[in-house]
């Protein structure tokens, strides 16, 4: 909307010379040099994927940084991520993450037994049980946050770029999230994004682990050193619990990778060769979460794929001098419409269309004055007279 009200109010049925000072002031991105955001997350018996596409397993227990942004940027990304153990299984899933960028409300999504999911806003809970759909979706200080009615997700999008999706089960939580390669310095277990695998398992001290590494390697010289500090916890805790409630680096998870190939027929019928949903119905026994992970797998992949296409656009128009162009963007299909300022006079196309080769239709017009088409048009006069009297 703070984009949408100004070219309202300058150009929707506007004077020229209103919406031209407007795009004079406001320029518009043309989008040419867009790159699409990347995808990061994790999922199940955590299964996680950095943001420069690298996927590994860290079963943790206790309260771990998916993302702490490098304290150089003023654009200061925080995400912490819960995990505890599954049952008495050897595995442990997400059970609440909270959110917060820079000097935004910090949102915080947790696992509850009773209404599924709770969702606190800078410590006070939202209002998820009225029906009312207005409360579902609310704006907050540079974040908004939309909750599904059904509690099945959470979607938190960020003014400075970063949004995020929690997908919500009787059994754990999942995340998903993008954000653009731009001054955006990650670290923690969603790696560094920097367009570089190599360095994505990077300890806090900046030592880089392998990504060839055994689960134990990843475990101990990785994820548990991205613990998160009971100083550094921006997690609200309910009656009766704290950090050290959830703290327990001691916890072993199994390191030995189960023999997927000897997954029960109820395994393949569910994961249908999702190596990852076999890998958590083999850990943990339990389908439901075979199932989740299967899903929210099969929508990341999907997401990604969508990333990695091209976005065609046209070249870049400007406005001709004394006129003013719109469109809505220079994508294929989109048609540039020119006008000229009052006194002046369009010579060339009126209107030219961005083909779905990325090229305009025509070249851009021209605007001229009225006292130089009269000064142009008299001498054209002039020569006609001279050459009919030669004749």
């Amino acid at each position: 909307m703070h984009d949408v009200r100004p070219w309202f109010y300058c150009c929707h049925n506007e004077p020229d010379e209103l919406c031209a000072l407007y795009k004079q002031r406001r320029y518009t991105d043309t989008g040419v040099n867009y790159r699409s955001p990347r995808a990061a997350g994790g999922r199940g018996d955590p299964h996680i994927t950095t943001f420069d596409g690298l996927g590994y397993t860290f079963n943790g227990a206790g309260e771990f940084w998916l993302i702490k942004s490098d304290s150089q940027h003023n654009r200061l990304m925080a995400a912490q991520a819960r995990m505890e153990p599954f049952g008495e299984k050897s595995a442990t899933v997400f059970t609440a993450f909270v959110l917060q960028c820079a000097n935004s409300s910090r949102v915080q999504i947790e696992k509850v037994p009773i209404r599924k999911v709770d969702v606190l806003v800078d410590g006070v809970p939202m209002e998820l049980t009225s029906g009312n759909p207005l409360l579902f979706d609310v704006a907050f200080t540079e974040v908004q946050v939309t909750v599904q009615e059904d509690l099945s997700a959470v979607s938190v999008a960020f003014a400075c770029g970063f949004t995020f999706q929690v997908d919500v089960s009787l059994e754990a939580l999942s995340i998903f999230s993008t954000a653009e390669l731009k001054e955006h310095k990650t670290m923690g277990l969603l790696g560094v994004y920097d367009d570089n695998q190599a360095n994505d398992l990077t300890d806090p001290e900046g030592q880089i682990i392998s990504a060839n590494s055994s689960l134990k390697t990843i475990h101990y010289n990785f994820g548990l050193k991205w613990l998160v500090k009971p100083s550094e916890s921006l997690f609200s805790y309910t009656a009766g619990r704290s950090y050290e409630h959830y703290f327990k680096p001691q916890f072993v998870p199994n390191f030995n990778l189960p023999n997927i190939s000897a997954a029960p027929l109820e395994a393949q019928e569910i994961c249908n060769q999702s190596t990852e949903c076999l890998y958590d119905y083999m850990t943990t026994e339990n389908r439901a979460i075979a199932s989740q992970t299967k899903s929210v797998s099969n929508q990341f992949i999907e997401a990604v794929e969508v990333f990695k296409r091209e976005v065609l656009t046209c070249p870049p128009l400007k406005n001709p001098q004394n006129g003013i162009f719109r469109a809505d963007n220079f994508m294929p299909g989109s048609v540039a419409t020119f006008s000229c300022l009052s006194g002046h006079t369009l010579t060339g196309n009126q209107t030219i269309t961005c083909t779905e080769e990325g090229f305009w239709t025509g070249s851009e017009p021209v605007c001229s004055s009225g006292a130089l088409l009269f000064q142009v048009g008299n001498l054209l006069m002039v020569i006609l007279l001279l050459l009919s009297v030669f004749n």
